[in-house]
């Protein structure tokens, strides 16, 4: 794999995801998405300080002005690379980490996983990995979350399954779908965004299937996606898959209410 992957690297795609998200502007030097349809998502209403990149006060003051005027719940703040004065920064501003796992940067080889045979599930008798449409996407994410998605949340939902570059993957048990994965193609590299498997059918194979057959279609050599520190089950399934940590913290949120 030639390619340099690292906390640049990823922050430079991760903007080609939120450009579908929200329009991407400028506030005092800080890229900024907004989209004041969906301000409570914070992936709708955020900054975003890529590795190096400086930060001072009166930017973060501007940019909370701007999320306020749009309605956004929370103050957000992406920091990408190595944790530094931006973070201290942040935290003195009254910010805090979403959550203290950190986000481990991983790509799959796709040369190096094997064709998906054709019983790809957990066994012969498996149900098959299928492409699935959009609103079955939303559906399987939607009972993966045992129904714990609010009507605004899954309008969200819905915006980012019609993105173009979407593909969806998923097993069915009868009409409903269990178990999925989203990847995104952007040209140079194919995002995995999401696995998500019914909490009544873990530890079946499923997950593991789905994505070996997500990463097998890829139209791109390199996949990549990022994993909580703190997400076991997952990590294991990249590790199987031949998957390889790049970064062990490569990107923070801060958030914090108004």
């Amino acid at each position: 794999m030639t390619a340099r992957i690292d906390a640049a690297w990823l922050s430079d795609r991760d903007r080609r995801l939120f450009d579908c998200f929200g329009h991407r502007m400028d506030v005092a030097g800080l890229v900024r998405w907004s989209n004041p349809d969906i301000a409570r998502l914070r992936d709708g209403n955020h900054a975003a300080v890529a590795p190096d990149e400086a930060l001072i006060p009166d930017q973060l003051l501007q940019l909370f002005d701007a999320q306020r005027a749009d309605g956004a719940r929370r103050r957000c703040v992406d920091i990408y690379g190595e944790v530094g004065d931006a973070d201290n920064l942040c935290e003195e501003m009254g910010l805090a980490r979403e959550t203290d796992a950190r986000l481990f940067l991983v790509t799959i080889d796709r040369e190096g996983v094997a064709r998906p045979r054709p019983d790809d599930g957990a066994g012969r008798n498996s149900p098959r990995v299928e492409p699935i449409a959009a609103r079955d996407w939303v559906a399987s994410v939607t009972a993966a979350r045992q129904g714990e998605v609010a009507p605004w949340e899954r309008e969200v939902l819905m915006t980012e399954a019609v993105i173009p570059e979407a593909r969806f993957y998923g097993i069915r048990i009868g009409d409903t779908p269990v178990t999925c994965v989203a990847r995104y193609d952007w040209g140079d590299g194919s995002q995995i965004t999401s696995l998500f498997t019914d909490p009544d059918f873990r530890k079946t194979g499923f997950g593991r299937a789905c994505l070996s057959r997500a990463v097998f279609e890829s139209p791109s050599p390199i996949v990549y996606g990022t994993i909580a520190s703190d997400n076991v089950g997952m990590l294991a399934v990249n590790s199987r898959l031949g998957g390889e940590v790049h970064v062990r913290d490569v990107r923070r949120r801060y958030v914090a209410r108004w």
